[in-house]
């Protein structure tokens, strides 16, 4: 399936600090942190030396030239002779690297291929941005097409973060190249009421809509994000579609089950930079 280009509003992809109060399970305590291991790991990730010595980028880099991260040191390291670009006194290049991490520093082996380090990472599933609602009789069109013009899509996107228990807001192009007004579904998640949610937001919106019910609202998903970066190793967090996304520096899963047990199974996803190394 061809990832999709949705419109994500009200921040779902940004963690942000926001405080408010909502339920979830008693915390039951963490587990001890990963804080180091002799085990071998892989990197997919860009390795700067910007004068202060080689490190390991493993957050996101700026798209800058030339380029700047920040990330844990790298010790062993040797830059190969391929891949690897200088400018203004700045030398980098992206590479899989295999070696140990204590999270303080990474102690690099050697640097091996895409091929050899493909068993190494999880295939990520395809973001998958399907209206849950079930396609109307007719299919999806728009009910009035005075009021499915793009400025009404903005008005309607607008109106949903306004509603009470908004979860969430993104677009269903439905395969198409371009997002049509008339024929792109506006997809809208809240805790309560669905109804008269709905029925808010037709005053302002004639096109294709589906308003569906969400577990947590927009709010309590940027909270629990913005408390799990202040995990040790977390690189980043978004929230959005019900989750919360964190990724971290490593996991060998003990974080995933503490945060299952925290907040529920699946409510809060883990994704390791780090990978064992399976060569």
């Amino acid at each position: 399936m061809r990832a999709r280009k949705p419109l994500i509003v009200a921040g779902a992809l940004v963690a942000v600090v926001l405080m408010c109060s909502c339920g979830r399970a008693p915390d039951p305590g963490p587990e001890p942190p990963v804080a180091a291991t002799d085990r071998r790991l892989v990197a997919r990730a860009t390795v700067l030396d910007d004068g202060s010595g080689p490190k390991l980028c493993l957050g996101g880099v700026m798209e800058s030239y030339p380029p700047q991260c920040s990330g844990p040191a790298i010790d062993g390291w040797t830059w190969p002779d391929h891949g690897t670009e200088r400018h203004g006194g700045i030398t980098w290049g992206s590479f899989f690297v295999v070696g140990t991490y204590d999270r303080a520093r990474f102690t690099a082996e050697r640097v091996i291929d895409e091929e050899k380090a493909a068993a190494s990472f999880p295939r990520e599933p395809e973001p998958d941005f399907t209206s849950p609602c079930s396609e109307p009789p007719g299919g999806w069109r728009a009910v009035d097409p005075e009021r499915s013009t793009a400025r009404d899509q903005e008005r309607v996107f607008a109106a949903a973060q306004r509603l009470r228990g908004y979860a969430g807001a993104w677009l269903d192009d439905r395969g198409g190249r371009r997002q049509d007004p008339r024929t792109s579904v506006v997809n809208v998640q809240v805790t309560v009421d669905v109804d008269a949610a709905e029925a808010e937001l037709r005053e302002v919106w004639g096109g294709p809509l589906c308003v569906s019910r969400a577990e947590h609202t927009e709010k309590e998903l940027a909270r629990i994000a913005a408390e799990v970066m202040s995990r040790p190793g977390a690189l980043h967090a978004s929230h959005g579609r019900g989750a919360v996304d964190l990724g971290m520096d490593y996991d060998d899963g003990t974080l995933q089950r503490e945060l299952d047990r925290r907040y529920g199974t699946g409510l809060v996803r883990v994704h390791s930079a780090l990978q064992p190394y399976r060569g």
